[in-house]
């Protein structure tokens, strides 16, 4: 069955000949807005006055099995034989096109996940730092504990716990950060839901098991405390 469709308020009907698939011809970050693809000498006929500016610029795009380099002479020549007087210029491959035109978001993902990479070694030092200098302090308790009887897996799991408890803060507190950051992120982001849960837990799971590897060592050595030289020392 032929589709026919006009411009609100024209006279004239186009009949459809096919029609592609929903692109973002405005850029990434552009909602998809409905969009025509018309003969170019329809488009001239059609235009008015401050749209045949536009159409003295054509793009052509050429898909071959060959290297696109080698597309390019007989383009040249193609073009050349239709009219001697038409400049043929630009000529790049639609990888590197998409490679410039995604150029700016590349680098600020790649900035923000160095910067990333760099909080969350931070943050595990932090925690290594804090949970070894409480561990020394608490050493003769401990080394109490452990004359009395605790055995180094309670040890272990004490002082795990309560390590844990300042990666729970932290976690908390990043979750609420990221949710109020989302309004910058969504600009950056494409084809990804700046809440998508599945992301958020991942990054979630791999800050818990940092934290977790962070306590493990501070709480290894307090599980290996030797009462009898601490208590000796005190």
């Amino acid at each position: 069955m032929c589709k026919r469709i006009r411009y609100p308020g024209g006279q004239d009907w186009y009949e459809v000949i096919g029609w592609f698939r929903d692109e973002r011809h405005d850029g990434l970050d552009q909602d998809v807005k409905p969009i025509v693809f018309l003969p170019y000498s329809t488009a001239v006929l059609t235009a008015d006055i401050n749209d045949l500016r536009s159409l003295r610029l054509m793009s052509i795009i050429l898909r071959g099995p060959k290297d696109p380099a080698m597309l390019a002479g007989a383009a040249r020549a193609i073009v050349r034989g239709m009219d001697a007087d038409i400049p043929m210029y630009a000529l790049e491959t639609m990888t590197g096109r998409l490679e410039r035109s995604l150029w700016t978001r590349r680098a600020y993902s790649w900035l923000f996940g160095t910067f990333a990479v760099i909080a969350i070694l931070l943050a595990a030092a932090g925690v290594y730092g804090i949970v070894s200098y409480v561990v020394s302090q608490r050493t003769p308790e401990i080394a109490v504990r452990a004359a009395l009887g605790a055995r180094p897996a309670q040890v272990l799991k004490d002082v795990l716990l309560g390590g844990m408890a300042l990666v729970s803060i932290g976690v908390a507190a990043g979750l609420l950060g990221a949710l109020w950051a989302t309004n910058v992120l969504r600009t950056l982001l494409f084809g990804v839901s700046s809440r998508d849960p599945v992301i958020y837990a991942s990054v979630v799971a791999g800050v818990i098991v940092v934290g977790l590897l962070a306590n493990f060592l501070p709480a290894r050595r307090a599980a290996t405390v030797d009462p009898v030289r601490v208590l000796r020392s005190e």
